[in-house]
C-alpha cells in the first residue's frame, strides 16, 4: 500500500461523518453520451439471439452467460428488449439454466435468476411456475462444519467457488427481500481471512488461509472478496476485517486487478472489483484507489475494443490486452460492463432503455503497428476514440512483479467464475451506499 493512502478507522463518528458525504458517492465514469458501459452493453445485446439467449458454439443457449448478461445489460440502463426476451426464454427453460449434469440444482445460478427476477419486477416464487426461492434454500446444508452453506462442500466445485456461490445465493435473496438463515451469513463471515480478503473456500477456517500461489491458483482472490463484499453490503452485516484493506493491497500499477495479489490486471476482476468499491461507497477514481494517473477505471476503459479494432467488436471489452478470442470476451464484457457503470449488487427493479449503443467512428481510421506488447482503445466522449499501450508487466503499488501469463489466470476465471457470468447490477434504488468503514467489526 502507497504511504499516505486513507487509512480506514472503525467507529461511530468516523461513521457517522462519512455517512453525510454519501451524497457525493461515485456513480460511474463521465463519458456521457453514452457511457463506455453502454459501448459495452450495445455490444452485448448485439450477441443476443431473437429467442432470447446468448448462443453456444453449437448454436444452442448457453445458460452460463445469458441470465448474467442480461444482468449486465439492466446495470447499463441498455438492451431492454434482450432483457425481457432473456427473461421470457429462462422462464421456460429454468432447470436447463440452473440444474447441473447430474440433476442437482446450482445454487449460484438461482442466485443470478433470482436478481434477473428481481430487475425484471417479476415474482421470485413463481418464475415461470418455479419457486426459486425455495429452490435455493433446499440446497442449504443444515449440519456439520458448513452449515448453512448453500450446496455440496469441497468434494465437488465448492474448493472452487465456495465464496462466490454463496455470495450470488445470499445476494439473490436479497434481491428477492427475503432474509437468509442467520447461518448462511455466518458461513460467509466466517471464510473471512484475517487480512481482510477470501479466497474462494476454507474447510478448516482454525487454520491460516492459504498462502498466494500463481501456479497453482491458491489463496485469497479479488473476485472471492469482491462478490463476499458486495452481499454483506446488501445485509447490512459486518465482517470481523477489512476487506477494503485487502482489495487495496492487490491493486496493480496501471489501476486495475487480476484474480491474485501479483496477477496481471484483468477486465474481468477489475469490473468485479469496481463494483464492491462502489457499494463500499467510495470513489474508486480517487483516493487510495488513485495509483498515479491511474485508476481502477482508467485499467478497466484501456481493455474496451474502440475504433481501430473489427467493428462486429467494438465496444467489448478484453480479458487482457493479448486475449482477444470471442469466448474470452463475451464472459470480459459480462463483468466488466457493471463495473464500468458503477453498479454493485443487488439488483433494484427497473426498466431499462431498448437502446444498443454502437461505438461511433469516423469513415476512415488509422491503425499503427508497434512492437510493444499491445495496444487497445479506450472510447471517449461523443464515440472518439484514445490509444493506450499496456505491458502485460503490472506492478503492486509500485512494485514490479513477473508476467503470470494471461493464459493460465484465464484459465482460472473461466474455472472458478463461470457462475457468475457478469459482474452484474443496479444499486439498489433509495438504499443508501455504506462506506468500507461500514464494513470493519464496531463499525455503526
Amino acid at each position: 500500500m502507497q504511504t499516505g493512502k486513507r487509512t480506514l478507522v472503525a467507529g461511530i463518528v468516523l461513521v457517522a461523518a462519512l455517512a453525510g458525504a454519501v451524497g457525493m458517492a461515485w456513480s460511474g465514469p463521465t463519458s456521457d453520451p453514452p457511457t463506455a458501459a453502454g459501448y459495452g452493453a450495445g455490444w452485448l445485446a448485439r450477441q443476443f439471439t431473437a429467442q432470447g439467449f446468448i448462443p453456444a458454439s453449437g448454436g444452442a443457449a448457453d445458460y452460463g452467460d445469458t441470465a448474467p448478461a442480461a444482468l449486465a445489460l439492466a446495470a447499463a440502463n441498455a438492451g431492454g428488449t434482450q432483457v425481457a426476451n432473456a427473461v421470457t426464454y429462462l422462464k421456460a427453460h429454468v432447470d436447463e439454466d440452473v440444474k447441473d449434469s447430474h440433476g442437482n440444482d446450482l445454487p449460484g445460478r438461482l442466485g443470478l435468476l433470482l436478481m434477473l427476477a428481481a430487475v425484471h419486477g417479476d415474482d421470485a416464487h413463481n418464475f415461470g411456475g418455479q419457486d426459486l426461492v425455495a429452490r435455493l434454500q433446499a440446497t442449504r446444508q443444515t449440519t456439520g462444519a458448513d452449515t448453512g452453506f448453500f450446496g455440496p462442500s469441497a468434494s465437488g466445485a465448492a474448493m472452487f467457488d465456495g465464496t462466490l456461490r454463496q455470495s450470488l445465493s445470499l445476494l439473490g435473496l436479497a434481491a428477492a427481500k427475503v432474509t437468509p438463515d442467520a447461518s448462511s451469513v455466518q458461513w460467509l463471515t466466517g471464510q473471512q481471512c484475517p487480512d481482510g480478503g477470501w479466497q474462494a473456500y476454507r474447510s478448516d477456517t482454525t487454520k491460516p488461509c492459504d498462502a498466494t500461489d500463481l501456479t497453482n491458483f491458491a489463496g485469497e482472490d479479488t473476485n472471492s472478496t469482491a462478490l463476499a463484499v458486495e452481499a454483506l453490503v446488501a445485509l447490512k452485516t459486518l465482517p470481523a476485517h477489512d476487506a477494503g484493506a485487502f482489495l487495496d493491497s492487490t491493486q496493480n500499477g496501471d489501476g486495475g486487478f487480476g484474480v491474485f495479489k501479483g496477477s496481471d490486471t484483468d477486465a474481468n476482476s477489475t469490473g468485479l472489483v469496481l463494483q464492491a468499491i462502489v457499494a463500499g461507497g467510495e470513489n474508486p477514481t480517487t483516493g487510495r484507489w488513485a495509483a498515479g494517473a491511474a485508476n481502477p477505471d482508467t485499467a478497466l476503459l484501456a481493455l474496451q475494443l474502440g475504433c481501430s479494432s473489427p467493428e462486429a467488436d467494438r465496444g467489448s471489452f478484453a480479458f487482457q490486452p493479448a486475449s482477444a478470442d470471442y469466448v474470452s470476451r463475451l464472459l470480459a464484457t459480462i463483468q466488466a460492463v457493471p463495473g464500468a457503470a458503477g453498479a454493485p449488487f443487488p439488483l433494484s427493479q427497473s426498466n431499462p432503455s431498448t437502446a444498443t449503443p454502437q461505438v461511433a467512428c469516423a469513415s476512415t481510421t488509422t491503425t499503427t503497428s508497434s512492437t510493444v506488447p499491445s495496444t487497445s482503445t479506450t472510447v471517449a466522449p461523443g464515440g472518439g476514440v484514445t490509444t493506450t499501450t499496456t505491458t502485460p508487466v503490472q506492478a503492486v503499488k509500485g512494485v514490479t512483479l513477473p508476467e503470470t501469463g494471461a493464459a493460465s489466470t484465464h484459465d482460472l476465471v473461466r474455472l472458478a467464475l463461470g457462475l457468475i457470468g457478469a459482474g452484474l447490477a443496479l444499486a439498489v434504488i433509495g438504499r443508501p451506499k455504506p462506506r468500507w468503514s461500514h464494513l470493519v467489526q464496531g463499525g455503526a
